[in-house]
């Protein structure tokens, strides 16, 4: 699964609805199982929150604001 970035609103509705559907037990395991579908084991290895030592930054994403929903 490749998800585009949302580029407009109506795209951005599309990926939360899809990403909501998921579902889990707790929130921490609803938040793992949405990231495990967004980025392969090779990406997730450069991000971290705060793009420190080199990495991507996941609180620059846009894509986190489509994880929170807002």
């Amino acid at each position: 699964l490749t998800l585009v970035v949302y580029v407009d609103n109506l795209t951005f509705i599309r990926q939360v609805k899809y990403l909501s559907q998921l579902g889990g037990r707790d929130l921490p395991n609803v938040v793992r199982k949405i990231l495990k579908k967004i980025f392969s084991h090779e990406l997730s290895e450069k991000i971290n929150f705060t793009g420190r030592n080199g990495k991507l930054s996941y609180e620059s994403m846009k894509i986190r604001q489509v994880i929170k929903g807002k």
